[in-house]
């Protein structure tokens, strides 16, 4: 079928095909190992059971960063995540504070030290 071809209904091979669930945890998978690929100091990354809260755990040489890295790294983390929500509809259409997805940052020790949320990003000194 192209796109030519009028309406798009069809039929596909049951083989061809794989469960929401095994999808969504392949997809998952690949965006968690992108994101914890993606800045150096990431050193372990989890998903809440509800999908609304992302931990990551950084390494100790985040303290050596400078602030506004910081916080640079943790809003585009954060909206990443909100995207990346979005698209597997895990969020309503329009976020508000119950449904926007959290992102928790902590050190090795597991020691709290920053959040991006609906309510922007924050630093924990």
């Amino acid at each position: 079928m192209t796109k030519k071809d009028v309406g798009w209904s069809g039929w596909v091979e049951k083989t061809l095909t794989i469960p929401w669930e095994k999808y969504e945890k392949e997809k998952v998978s690949q965006w968690l190992n992108n994101t914890v690929n993606s800045v150096d100091g990431y050193k372990r990354i989890g998903l809440s059971g509800d999908k609304k809260t992302l931990t990551i755990t950084v390494s100790d040489a985040w303290y050596s960063t400078p602030k506004f890295q910081k916080e640079r790294i943790m809003e585009q983390t954060g909206k990443q995540f909100a995207g990346f929500s979005a698209q597997m509809g895990w969020r309503g259409e329009t976020p508000d504070v119950d449904d926007y997805p959290t992102v928790i940052f902590q050190d090795i020790e597991g020691k709290r030290i920053g959040k991006h949320s609906t309510f922007g990003t924050k630093i924990y000194e």
